[in-house]
């Protein structure tokens, strides 16, 4: 049938990214690569993806995620039930959130300080841009502020004019 399979704890290697997964098959006819429980992508830059489904093509550039929960090298977190990318260069979040507050260790299903949920959420790699559409603004876990569409900075950028992220600073 032209594809390969391997179960266990699998991983594979590819232009210094990793993909790790419980089950990984590769179909060789249509070069896609599809990753199965408790997978986790690694990139280069540090970025990591768990989601509980992976479908990408051979190269990782192209495909969807389900159950996605990202973790970036900058301490920034996004989430959604669905994800498609493209080309390594946009990702689009539907139903996503964005923080850049981490979990409470004493109980991670407490909402973070500070989030924004959107429709969609699509980042633009190339342009170091994330684009929020339909957006809520939410304290504590409470909406404080609708926003039909906006943008801001993706976390690599360190100056820009515009939107800026908010920090928590606290001093003691």
């Amino acid at each position: 049938t032209n594809t390969v399979g391997a179960k266990g704890n699998v991983q594979l290697y590819y232009q210094g990214r990793v993909l790790e997964a419980d089950k990984v098959t590769l179909d060789r006819n249509t070069n896609r690569v599809y990753a199965e429980g408790r997978a986790r992508m690694t990139e280069s830059n540090g970025t990591v993806s768990y989601a509980d489904r992976m479908e990408l093509t051979d190269d990782f550039r192209t495909g969807f995620i389900d159950s996605l929960k990202m973790d970036t090298a900058d301490r920034t977190y996004m989430s959604a039930p669905r994800v498609e990318r493209f080309n390594g260069q946009t990702t689009v979040f539907e139903n996503g959130a964005y923080t850049a507050c981490e979990a409470c260790k004493d109980d991670p299903t407490k909402p973070p300080l500070w989030q924004v949920r959107a429709k969609r959420i699509i980042h633009q790699n190339d342009e170091q841009t994330i684009y929020y559409e339909d957006a809520t603004l939410e304290l504590f876990g409470m909406p404080v502020a609708y926003l039909p569409f906006f943008s801001s900075p993706d976390p690599s950028v360190k100056r820009r004019t515009g939107w800026l992220m908010p920090h928590y600073v606290m001093k003691g």
